[in-house]
């Protein structure tokens, strides 16, 4: 059957009984939002919706699809609570019922997930210059759905299955750092040191935290180790102390100093030895601009809680304090 005349059958069934017709198009609506294609039928229920069910409609389905919404993101942060409770049966569960039940929602239809989302896309869009559709803004984090059950699969060491499901993160978020370097180390897992590299090496480029720019030089200062490059190790381990796994990293730092003192006696030595072996040191200086325009853009229209956000990520990254002073104002 043709859009029109699945449009046409739709508007047939109406009764002009606003709960009968509203909810027989909320059961539409879900139908089509559920299947690869039907996006243009999905906009013209949600236009049926706002002419013949005017304000009242339109009120009522924000209402369902918040509830709705945030039910399913209290659901996905049990599951990564469960992740780390080790918990990985439970947690998966839920993963894959988020997974199976997420009906895609298009960008001109409904708010972006977040605002890192926000900022992933322009970088996406900035630095990989893609086909418009190869990131797609959602308002699940479904790209987070996939990546869990991967870690899953990685933490049960199936890297097969780990990597297909990192696969449709980065379908979905093509910058999804945390996912690039996870396959990074399925690469590294399967004997592809190569691969492995060019990956991290990806995920430095558009990294736009300490936190993200930390575990990639945390997994390049292990793999170095491991082959015997013992300076370049320390560097790397060294400059990614502000990642989440610091007591590990600082027996690995003696590991690698084999109990002779630090070779390095600043921090631009520590740099001098990464740039020098062709590593990005520090944020991409694109992100920094990046960055900076999402902050202007974000000054202009006065968006306080995306401008604060913004600010704390370039004050992060930077440490101007100008941009500190102006973040402390808005607190």
């Amino acid at each position: 059957m043709a859009n029109n005349d699945i449009i046409t059958f739709i508007k047939n069934n109406l009764t002009h009984d606003f709960e009968h017709d509203f909810n027989y198009l909320l059961k539409e609506l879900i139908h089509y939002q559920s299947l690869i294609g039907g996006e243009e039928i999905v906009k013209s229920i949600l236009d049926i919706i706002k002419t013949d069910l005017g304000e009242e409609g339109i009120k009522r389905l924000k209402e369902i699809e918040t509830k709705a919404f945030n039910e399913r993101l209290n659901k996905y942060n049990e599951g990564i609570k469960l992740v780390k409770e080790h918990k990985n049966k439970e947690a998966q569960d839920i993963f894959v019922h988020l997974i199976n039940t997420f009906g895609l929602k298009f960008k001109d239809d409904v708010p972006v997930y977040n605002f890192q989302n926000i900022i992933e896309s322009i970088i996406n869009n900035k630095l990989k210059q893609p086909d418009i559709k190869s990131f797609r803004q959602i308002r699940e984090p479904i790209a987070g759905y996939y990546f869990h059950c991967a870690l899953i699969f990685f933490q049960e060491k199936d890297f097969e299955a780990c990597s297909k499901m990192l696969d449709k993160v980065l379908e979905y978020n093509p910058v999804y750092v945390e996912g690039l370097l996870l396959k990074s180390e399925c690469y590294l897992k399967e004997g592809y040191s190569n691969l492995f590299l060019e990956l991290v090496s990806e995920a430095l480029m558009v990294a736009y935290t300490r936190s993200q720019l930390a575990k990639c030089y945390f997994l390049l200062g292990k793999y170095y180790l491991n082959l015997g490059f013992r300076e370049l190790a320390l560097a790397l381990l060294i400059t990614s102390k502000g990642s989440e796994q610091t007591v590990f990293i600082d027996s690995l730092i003696k590991e690698a100093a084999g109990g002779n003192p630090l070779p390095y006696d600043s921090p631009d030595k520590i740099k001098e030895c990464i740039v020098n072996n062709n590593i990005q040191f520090g944020p991409n200086p694109k992100i920094i601009v990046i960055i900076s325009k999402l902050i202007e853009e974000a000054r202009q229209k006065q968006d306080i809680k995306l401008l604060r956000f913004l600010l704390r990520i370039q004050v992060d990254l930077t440490k101007d304090k100008k941009l500190e002073n102006e973040l402390k104002s808005l607190e």
